[in-house]
């Protein structure tokens, strides 16, 4: 990364416009070419760091064009993040707050590792229809993380 583009990174981690930002995210560059290249790409609200870095380098290798592939240069996390067994998105945890922990029954929350998606239920057949939630948003691979 060139030193203007260090700049920018830093510039934009400091701007309160782009701490609006949902996490975990990520933004990936073509080390060729640096950040203002076609090829940069940013993913944000999924699970994890990881989820978030593989959706930003996908996207960002497939309009690179050639040459070296895409690195990641910067990652989204929340304030004094540290990671742990589950991790939710800005999106789920929301919905986690407001929905879930509110009253009681039964209740799921499931959530697709690769791309952010989740669902929340209540009610007979919770993780079913959390599950489904899920899936509506076009998640391969969601999973219930949390059941009562």
């Amino acid at each position: 990364m060139s030193e203007v583009d260090v700049a920018t990174l830093n510039f934009m981690a400091n701007d309160e416009a782009f701490k609006a930002v949902l996490y975990y995210g990520a933004i990936a560059a073509s080390p060729e070419h640096g950040l203002t290249y076609k090829a940069t790409a940013a993913s944000a609200n999924h699970h994890t760091t990881e989820a978030a870095a593989a959706a930003a380098l996908k996207e960002c290798n497939g309009l690179r064009g050639g040459g070296p592939k895409c690195v990641v240069v910067a990652h989204i996390t929340p304030k004094k993040y540290v990671e742990r067994a589950l991790q939710l998105s800005t999106s789920a945890t929301v919905a986690f707050k407001k929905t879930y922990l509110r009253g009681g029954g039964s209740k799921a929350l499931a959530i697709s590792p690769s791309t952010g998606g989740y669902g929340v239920a209540k009610g007979d057949g919770a993780a079913v229809a959390a599950l489904a939630a899920c899936a509506n948003d076009g998640a391969p691979d969601c999973r219930i993380v949390v059941q009562d």
